[in-house]
């Protein structure tokens, strides 16, 4: 009888153990990825969720998203889908909050284009014209929106 109970007093503090460890180090459970990719795919004018980032910070969570959009769509249309998703996962994922949104178009979608090599044909060679190094990645910050 004894044992049973150290076994189960054991799990138990395993499965906890877990948990905070990975909240010590700013992970998320892999269910709130997935279901932070479903939210914002929900939202309509995303074609595609192409990346999720999230992280717990504190008691919130924190994350960055990346979608694709038809490339036809003004900034403004393309802003608007943007504050959509916000809008979305705001209601859908449990302490959420701040999100930032990366709106991509359709020819350029996904993490790719957002490489170094992926600017002014980059090929490994060295070049400068005016600046160190190559922060090209353009992410809309939003914080919580109300309706």
């Amino acid at each position: 009888m004894g044992l049973g109970i150290t076994l189960m007093i054991l799990l138990i503090v395993k499965d906890s153990a877990k948990t905070v460890l990975t909240r010590i180090l700013d992970g998320i459970e892999p269910e709130k990825i997935d279901a932070m990719a479903a939210s914002a795919a929900s939202v309509s004018g995303v074609l595609k969720v192409n990346d999720v980032k999230a992280r717990w910070f504190g008691h919130e969570v924190l994350a960055d998203i990346s979608i694709t959009v038809n490339s036809n769509l003004s900034v403004k249309d393309a802003h608007q889908i943007a504050k959509n998703v916000i809008h979305r996962l705001q209601h859908d994922i449990d302490h959420l909050s701040t999100v930032q949104v990366h709106v991509d178009p359709v020819e350029e979608q996904g993490e790719s284009f957002h490489h170094r090599e992926s600017f002014h044909g980059y090929h490994g060679q060295d070049h400068d014209h005016g600046h160190n190094h190559h922060h090209h990645r353009v992410v809309r910050r939003h914080s919580r929106i109300h309706p």
